[in-house]
């Protein structure tokens, strides 16, 4: 039986919208053309562009990610995270290539390994004077007791000290595309931390932010002022990784500028696009950063495939 190529229309999915569609034919043409591997099942058999054999991730597990340092973090990290009952699916980290986890992996792991230039690089993509970079670690959530009582968590955890020596963190969500979680949740102490004076919520910002398309950027959103709080930080923020043209993150942002008093002090944006952007400057990160933006951003494979 032939393996199909990365451009046989029998792995499109109907229910993907046009920009997911290209993504998922992106992934598609790396695993194929850069990795040189054939296409893996899901979880209910089905052969998919995107998903990497379980038999090629068993002989080299790093084929996720995009540099050993990354891979090496990967393994190490995954068993932490679930011992302090954290939420890691082994097959979305190690096999789907279309995932914002091992995106975030690819990203923040490969920051991790080079803190003094990534520094540089989060400091100019987010406006922040972020000096020196302390700590990074990815699928991060606080230590002891959850300062929201739930088990909202930070994609990628990064704090820093600025230039005149204050605490600070940036609580990362990263987006490739999927929406935020539709899911809705809703606790009393939700509603008591948007009603701290230093939350900077309004007064409807709870109706505004409670519904299906924001409740999990209001939950990130809330975090972050928990733990700024709990942990005596300076300046806490949320930080949004995701593609130019997400429509998810505009429209979430849009609601979110209306249900705060100064949504910037509270949640940045800083586009993939700007990142890789500011990352072609720095030695220690260039290479990584053409290799990044082939997987993740450029379209240019996809040319007549589509």
């Amino acid at each position: 039986m032939n393996t199909p190529s990365w451009t046989d229309p029998h792995f499109r999915v109907r229910s993907d919208p046009q920009r997911r569609a290209e993504r998922r034919l992106l992934q598609g043409w790396w695993r194929e053309v850069e990795l040189g591997v054939p296409p893996g099942r899901d979880e209910g058999g089905v052969l998919r562009n995107n998903m990497l054999p379980v038999a090629a991730v068993r002989a080299n597990p790093g084929l996720n990610f995009l540099a050993p340092e990354v891979s090496d973090y990967a393994q190490e990290r995954m068993p932490l995270v679930l011992q302090h009952d954290g939420t890691m699916d082994e097959d979305r980290l190690f096999r789907n290539l279309l995932s914002s986890m091992p995106m975030c992996f690819n990203l923040f792991g490969y920051f991790r390994a080079h803190r003094e230039a990534a520094a540089r690089v989060l400091s100019g993509a987010s406006g922040l004077d972020v000096a020196h970079i302390d700590e990074i670690e990815v699928e991060w959530t606080p230590n002891g007791a959850h300062p929201l009582g739930d088990r909202t968590a930070f994609d990628a955890w990064v704090s820093y000290t600025t230039a005149s020596g204050a605490r600070g963190f940036l609580g990362v969500e990263t987006k490739y595309t999927e929406p935020f979680s539709t899911r809705t949740y809703m606790r009393e102490r939700y509603k008591e931390v948007t009603a701290w004076p230093e939350s900077g919520f309004t007064q409807e910002s709870v109706s505004l932010l409670a519904g299906r398309s924001t409740n999990q950027f209001w939950r990130n959103a809330l975090l972050a002022v928990a733990v700024r709080r709990a942990e005596n930080f300076d300046h806490g923020h949320v930080l949004v990784v995701a593609l130019e043209d997400d429509p998810h993150v505009a429209s979430a942002m849009t609601v979110f500028e209306r249900a705060h008093d100064a949504p910037d002090d509270l949640v940045r944006v800083a586009p993939m696009e700007r990142l890789v952007e500011r990352s072609r400057v720095e030695p220690a990160l260039s290479a990584w950063s053409a290799r990044f933006e082939r997987r993740y951003i450029d379209l240019n494979p996809l040319s007549g495939a589509i």
